[in-house]
């Protein structure tokens, strides 16, 4: 890319998007008007009627001014179907990758926090309350090109009826996919906290209201012409070289970057600024565009859903009357539901923030007197110029970031200079039909009662290093975009053999979670959208940072940082934490164990690492009856949740004769030792209680097999020859190997198996260590206890209690 060309206004030389709407067998969806925005086509799937999910790439012909695009797709649909189903029916669906194959499919990169892997894709099910495991919503599964999944996603009895929604979540390939729109609205109905159970919403007209992100390159007559361009704005086309730079040349972001791309934001399909005219310097002028509307009689009430079924940016909504420059007369935007979980009660709202993966149930009431009014989307989220005066979104460096070379725009959609978009239009018109607003809703309170108490806290902090630069001295004036930014949580970069939080089944804990970036212009940095898979939180506090004119953080007498502190009081999945501030959570983790991420919405930042694994453990007590004539071993297995430690942890065995009578023995997972380390020892994140009811005899031993973490919670590193097998002496105050034999360490496959005598048995609670390298002593050092019926947490002043 030359320099005279990176330094156009972006909307100088991008084209008018004109997209689809919703498709089924014959084609796209007849409305009266053209303009109307299209209704989506909805798929009841269960066991009964499975469904068939297919990855493809598909030329849409008319999609930007007549050229085709390659466009990954759902089944040749943008956008997808709404896929519908009950409380206790399990979904069937065959998930099939119809991508073309390719040399890198199977490659991983040294880092894999670099974009890889594009054809290769899985399914989530966002805001399920279902299992993370096997072939349910298990976004550990990768599903190459040419291969077949068979879904069975089993929705609990007492699953809260709403709006929740699907897209792929391939670590690496996630952006490259849902930048195409892969991304599709998920219902659940017929449940007794359904919102069409009360009357007055039953009556409302229910609309759906899909809002995408679209990546689209500039040069757009290519597409179609050349070969294996997958995502729009990205050339997939020649070979990567994943330790070079070079490597975020395919990452759509980084097409943002260079001005190759832009964002085209469409609403079911339909481009929300399509046909916007621009002055001689590339402005979008007000007024030219033909937004999606929809039509309303005066005093009428709809449901609409609004989904943020998209990857990128967080936007300020506002529903205002058109003939109003000031944006003041507006219709109020009241949520009966927030990420598909019905509120304890209406809240009322001038205008809204919102982010990537929320979803909001409104209650649209329109006047009772003619008139057109216009959901606005309102520049909101970045900050403005050094002087705080134009709006701006994101800025670019010079190569040692000293200074601001220029700036993007707000709005890199063929909008650009805007500083509001229309996304929808609504005309009210005809006579009057005044319906009322129901007086309450009917929350999911027996599914979801309120968490009073909590056993433990956890700061989570997602973090940006570093800055996004350009460099003006390649060859011929070719521009360099360098991004060395680092995107971790707690410091750390997303490691699929690293399980980063581990919290026990039916505990309650708080999390607190933070947004810190290290660069300079911190009043400049984004939000980033926490989302957490298979169980919801309540969101307890929101911290906004109070900021001046300028965009800086107002400090008061102490110079210490000021915050506006909301109180949401409602469930949800996702939550968008302002930069610089921070939001506090509680979770409850029930029915389901199993490993699942946790990670920003931002996709292109998940794709690059700010991601982390968490694993819900069964810690209740398991017990087995070992003969002693014959022996035996802990059978985990009795129980389904616990089968995670039996295959996958630990394994005890007791040969015939070990033990001195016949025996019940007990094994207890703990969430952490029992007893401080000491110093220069790193925990390896397998800690148990094991008690025999019998002793072993003075020659019996237990044999114990472990698979310890290799990756280690907080990214310590350690010395893997020194592994063993510690017990707790509790006469002596120590933590000790006496009396347990290393037989194995197998450091590559991470197994330790240990032979444990008579004396160590009789210790009976136990954790694998070793030498520590670097990294903090203590994994668990965001932990804290609030219940003395849990274990104390290393590094904790609370005196240590067992739960037995």
């Amino acid at each position: 890319m030359k320099r005279r060309d990176f330094l156009k206004f972006t909307g100088a030389t991008v084209p008018t998007v004109s997209l689809i709407g919703c498709h089924d067998d014959n084609g796209v969806h007849a409305t009266e008007n053209a303009n109307n925005i299209p209704e989506m086509n909805r798929v009841y799937v269960n066991e009964n009627a499975p469904y068939y999910m297919s990855v493809e790439r598909n030329s849409v012909a008319g999609m930007v001014q007549g050229i085709p695009l390659d466009y990954r797709t759902f089944n040749g649909n943008f956008p997808p179907e709404t896929l519908v189903a009950k409380p206790g029916d399990t979904m069937k669906i065959t998930f099939v990758n119809n991508l073309e194959a390719s040399a890198e499919d199977h490659f991983h990169p040294a880092d894999i926090n670099i974009p890889h892997g594009f054809n290769n894709a899985n399914l989530h099910t966002h805001g399920l309350n279902v299992s993370p495991r096997g072939i349910e919503d298990n976004v550990l599964h990768v599903v190459h090109p040419g291969e077949t999944i068979e879904h069975e996603i089993t929705i609990p009895e007492d699953h809260p009826s709403g709006t929740f929604w699907y897209h792929p979540h391939k670590h690496g390939s996630a952006l490259h996919q849902m930048a195409s729109g892969m991304c599709g609205f998920l219902i659940i109905e017929g449940g007794k906290d359904d919102l069409n159970e009360i009357p007055e919403i039953a009556a409302a007209r229910d609309v759906e209201l899909a809002f995408h992100e679209l990546i689209v390159g500039i040069n757009a007559s290519n597409y179609g012409t050349v070969p294996n361009e997958g995502t729009p704005g990205v050339d997939l086309t020649r070979p990567i070289d994943f330790t070079k730079p070079e490597a975020y040349e395919r990452n759509p972001i980084y097409s943002l970057f260079a001005q190759e791309a832009y964002m085209q934001y469409t609403l079911n399909g339909k481009a929300v600024d399509e046909g916007v005219e621009r002055d001689a310097n590339g402005l979008a002028i007000s007024g030219t565009a033909t937004p999606p509307q929809i039509d309303m009689v005066p005093g009428e009430l709809q449901r609409w859903r609004l989904g943020m079924l998209c990857h990128l940016q967080t936007y300020r909504f506002k529903l205002v009357n058109a003939n109003d420059p000031t944006n003041e007369d507006h219709i109020p935007l009241r949520v009966a539901a927030w990420d598909g979980i019905t509120a304890d009660e209406i809240s009322e709202h001038e205008e809204l923030i919102t982010g990537p993966g929320n979803r909001l149930d409104l209650l649209i009431k329109a006047p009772t007197e003619p008139g057109t009014y216009q959901l606005k989307m309102l520049y909101d989220q970045f900050g403005a110029d050094g002087n705080g005066t134009n709006v701006n979104e994101f800025p670019i460096f010079n190569d040692d970031f000293t200074e601001i070379l220029f700036w993007l725009p707000a709005f890199t959609t063929p909008s650009v200079g805007a500083t509001e978009l229309v996304i929808l239009e609504v005309n009210i018109a005809g006579d009057v039909n005044d319906m009322p607003l129901p007086t309450s809703l009917n929350p999911p309170s027996d599914r979801l009662p309120p968490i009073e108490h909590v056993s433990r806290n956890r700061t989570i902090e997602f973090k940006v290093e570093g800055q996004v630069s350009a460099n003006f001295s390649g060859v011929e004036g070719d521009v360099a975009l360098i991004d060395n930014r680092k995107f971790t949580i707690n410091s750390t970069p997303f490691n699929a053999a690293r399980i980063n939080e581990t919290m026990l089944l039916g505990d309650t804990e708080e999390w607190t979670i933070t947004n810190v970036h290290t660069g300079p212009l911190q009043f400049n940095q984004i939000n980033h959208p926490f989302h957490i898979h298979v169980n919801w939180f309540h969101l307890k506090e929101v911290h906004e940072p109070i900021r001046d004119e300028n965009g800086d953080h107002v400090l008061d007498d102490n110079g210490d940082p000021t915050f506006d502190i909301h109180y949401p009081n409602y469930w949800a999945d996702t939550i968008d934490v302002p930069h610089g501030g921070k939001a506090v959570i509680r979770h409850r983790f029930e029915k389901f164990t199993g490993i699942f991420p946790m990670h920003c919405h931002v996709i292109a930042h998940e794709d690059e690492g700010m991601m982390h694994l968490c694993e819900v453990v069964d810690g209740s007590p398991v017990t087995s009856s070992i003969v002693a004539s014959v022996g035996g071993s802990v059978n985990c297995n009795a129980q389904t949740s616990n089968d995670v430690d039996a295959e996958s942890r630990l394994r005890i065995e007791f040969a015939a004769g070990s033990l001195s009578a016949d025996a019940t023995v007990e094994y207890q997972f703990e969430l952490q030792p029992v007893e401080l380390v000491d110093v220069g020892m790193a925990v390896l994140e397998r800690s148990f209680y094991l008690e025999s009811s019998e002793p072993l005899t003075d020659k019996g031993v237990a044999r114990v097999t472990v698979h310890y973490a290799q990756a280690l919670t907080r990214g310590n590193d350690y010395d893997t020859s020194t592994v063993a097998l510690y017990s707790w002496d509790e006469s002596n105050g120590v933590w000790t190997t006496d009396g347990i034999t290393v037989d194995t360490l197998a450091e590559d496959s991470g197994i330790l198996v240990c032979t444990i005598d008579k004396d160590a048995l009789e210790n009976k609670s136990f954790t694998v260590m070793a030498t520590e390298l670097t990294g903090p002593t203590n994994p668990y050092v965001n932990l804290a206890v609030n219940d003395t019926t849990h274990e104390v947490l290393v590094g904790s002043t609370t005196d240590s209690t067992h739960s037995h």
